[in-house]
């Protein structure tokens, strides 16, 4: 009779701890998948602060972009999926678009950034913009010249703006510390490459169809 009562209550022990390890385990990997209280958030409060904007300021969707002047898949998507998005959406007043900067690749993406912020002192965000995407698709490769400081001056004048001007705020840098806080904006909302694009604060990283950026787009229309 010892010998069985032993035997159940060492089975009831095993059982205990068996169950205490499973519930140990479910917990580890809900925290792990972002499950329980430390769920990961579906969408995220990106801040916009005073980043450029292209659209009208109560377009019922904001698309926010992380970008790197240097980086081929965010050239692709400004030719590619953000170009229909601008047509089909943007010029109708139905979304608008914010940069934030996130340079990855280097001296030049930094130099390209803080140039951008120049061409919008004078008010020509988005063609300098446009016309650094276009220079980079021509480019050698990454840091290879084609966002010196002299090539940047020089398409400034390109897009009409003052180049004198312009010179003096690149060679300040007096736009460090705000490329810096889009750097942090970008890690505090879970960027880690580029494009990274939020719609109404829904990420959506890299190289996605044209259908899925129309799709969470047009379900936020209807609304």
């Amino acid at each position: 009779m010892k010998d069985k009562n032993m035997a159940i209550a060492l089975g009831v022990a095993l059982l205990f701890i068996g169950a205490s390890l499973y519930f140990a385990n479910v917990q580890t990997q809900t925290d792990k998948t972002g499950g329980g209280t430390k769920a990961a958030k579906a969408y995220v409060d990106v801040p916009l602060r005073d980043s450029p904007v292209l659209g009208k300021d109560d377009a019922k969707v904001t698309i926010v972009e992380f970008a790197d002047f240097q980086c081929p898949p965010c050239a692709t998507f400004q030719f590619g999926a953000g170009a229909a998005i601008f047509d089909q959406y943007i010029k109708k007043g139905l979304a608008k678009l914010v940069h934030k900067h996130f340079p990855l690749l280097g001296e030049e993406s930094f130099a390209a950034a803080y140039a951008s912020e120049c061409a919008n002192e004078q008010g020509k965000f988005w063609q300098y913009h446009d016309y650094l995407f276009d220079q980079q698709t021509k480019a050698a490769g990454e840091n290879s010249g084609t966002f010196s400081a002299s090539n940047l001056a020089n398409y400034a004048e390109q897009v009409g703006l003052n180049k004198d001007l312009f010179t003096l705020c690149l060679d300040s840098e007096k736009y460090k510390d705000r490329i810096a806080r889009d750097v942090q904006d970008g890690k505090d909302a879970g960027v880690t490459g580029t494009p990274t694009i939020f719609i109404n604060g829904k990420k959506i990283e890299g190289g996605a169809m044209l259908t899925q950026y129309q799709q969470q787009i047009d379900d936020l229309l209807k609304k």
